[in-house]
């Protein structure tokens, strides 16, 4: 965000019916191949806008009339730009958030190749899975579960711990999974490269052949990892996190936990 050159749209979108300079901005952002475009809601309501890139802002950032393949950083979704000169690109933005389009300039319409997924997630269900999984890690000192069955009915997952939990400690786990999702915390995505990675994010659970980018997902400032599969927008949409009981295998150190989440 902070590198590249910069270019104003603000002159080019007056008052009007698609675009209020009073609680909208919008930018272009370019160094190399990469463009961002970047459309700021601060108003208190939903707006559809439509934002006008003016001729100048071509020449300018040298880009070229065509339709591309963008990627709101936001909110993971993939869309198609029209970058035409003196027309419009429309947005739904919510309230108090925005659109961070990101995009090559390269010929070719793929900018970001991710890994294969083939597996249909029920988007609660596997949003309350990396909540858990944080939460285990900050309750017991454990890793992420690497067996994990989410489903939309009934889900389970396992995790290694020195010891049993007992009843109250049970007990805790599915309360600050309700205050969390009550919360009602933002899930983003972030696209990074390999050599950009979080000190606090690990790639050991990657396939060998996974992409050279690499798609975060943050649940707020509570969790961020590696994933490609779907979710919700934010944890109230999650439902209501309820814990359907536990086994623990002494032997292995295994913890199993079986749950369902409950929406409206």
């Amino acid at each position: 965000m902070r590198q590249g050159a910069f270019f104003d749209l603000m002159y080019a979108n007056p008052q009007s019916w698609q675009f209020d300079p009073h609680t909208q901005f919008a930018f272009l952002r370019k160094q190399d191949d990469d463009a961002l475009l970047v459309i700021i809601n601060f108003s208190d309501r939903r707006v559809h806008v439509n934002v006008n890139l003016p001729g100048h802002a071509f020449d300018y950032l040298g880009m070229t009339e065509r339709d591309v393949t963008a990627v709101d950083l936001l909110t993971g979704e993939t869309v198609i730009l029209p970058l035409k000169r003196d027309t419009t690109v429309p947005a739904d933005i919510r309230p108090h958030t925005g659109r961070i389009y990101k995009f090559s300039m390269k010929m070719e319409n793929s900018a970001y190749v991710l890994n294969e997924h083939n597996k249909e997630e029920f988007p609660p269900a596997h949003t309350a899975e990396h909540l858990l999984n944080q939460v285990m890690i900050r309750m017991f000192g454990c890793e992420r579960s690497r067996n994990a069955h989410i489903e939309r009915k009934k889900s389970k997952i396992t995790y290694i711990l020195d010891r049993k939990p007992d009843r109250k400690q049970e007990k805790a786990i599915e309360t600050q999974m309700n205050e969390l999702i009550d919360q009602d915390l933002p899930v983003t995505y972030e696209y990074v490269d390999r050599n950009h990675i979080p000190a606090d994010v690990t790639l050991d659970r990657l396939p060998d052949d996974a992409s050279e980018t690499i798609r975060l997902v943050r649940i707020g400032h509570f969790d961020v990892c590696p994933c490609i599969g779907k979710h919700v927008r934010s944890t109230a949409q999650i439902g209501r996190f309820e814990l359907l009981g536990t086994n623990w295998d002494e032997a292995t150190h295994a913890f199993r936990i079986r749950f369902k989440v409950i929406t409206t």
